[in-house]
C-alpha cells in the first residue's frame, strides 16, 4: 500500500514542556521535508493540531479537516485548510478519518488521542483494516502506555503478533 494520505490523531492543546512541543515541530518538518503526502486531521486551528497543520501547509501539501459540528460552533476551526469537512459526532469524525487515510501517525495529546489511536489500534487487531500505525514516542512521552502495551501482553490479554500492530518511532525516518 502506498502511502498517500496520513491520519493524524493528536492534541488540540499546546504542551507545557517547550521541549516537548520542540520535538513535535522537529519531526513534522523533517517528516513533511522527506515525505509527500496528503494530511487528514480533526481540522483544529489550536494546540498541536494547529501545528500540524500548518506545518504541513508550509512544507506545500493538502491539509484537510474533519470536526463535528459542535466544535466548530467554538470557532476553533482552521480556516486555511485545502478541505474541510463537518460531520455530526466524534464517532463520525474517527470514521472519516479511518476511510480517508493510508496510515495513521499519532502525536502527543490527551484523552481524545488515546481514544483515537486504541480504537484505531483496536480495529487492526481485529483485522477490519490492515493500514500502518505510527506511534511518535517523542521525549519519552508515550514510554508509560508502551510500558503498559507490553504489561498487557505479558498478562496474555494481547497477543504476541499484536507487537507488530503498531510501530513506536521516533524519527521521521522511522515511518516506512
Amino acid at each position: 500500500m502506498s502511502l498517500k494520505k496520513l491520519g493524524v490523531f493528536c492534541g488540540s492543546s499546546m504542551p507545557k514542556d517547550k521541549s516537548l512541543f520542540q520535538g513535535i515541530t522537529s519531526f513534522l518538518d523533517e517528516l513533511f521535508e522527506q515525505a509527500n503526502f496528503d494530511v487528514i486531521y480533526g481540522g483544529a486551528k489550536i494546540g498541536v493540531m494547529g501545528e500540524v497543520a500548518n506545518i504541513a501547509l508550509g512544507h506545500g501539501r493538502l491539509v484537510y479537516g474533519v470536526m463535528p459540528e459542535f466544535l466548530q460552533q467554538r470557532k476553533v476551526d482552521h480556516k486555511g485548510l485545502s478541505g474541510f469537512e463537518v460531520c455530526e459526532t466524534m464517532h463520525e469524525r474517527k470514521e472519516k478519518m479511518y476511510l480517508l487515510s493510508d496510515a495513521f501517525l499519532i502525536l502527543p495529546g490527551g484523552f481524545g488521542t488515546l481514544d483515537e489511536f486504541f480504537e484505531i489500534l483496536t480495529w487492526r487487531q481485529l483485522s477490519l483494516h490492515s493500514k500502518p500505525i505510527y506511534l511518535l514516542n517523542v521525549g519519552g512521552f508515550y514510554d508509560g502506555v508502551i510500558s503498559h502495551l507490553k504489561m498487557m501482553k505479558d498478562a496474555g490479554f494481547i497477543s504476541d503478533s499484536d507487537d507488530e500492530l503498531v510501530k513506536i518511532v521516533t524519527r521521521a525516518s522511522d515511518l516506512a
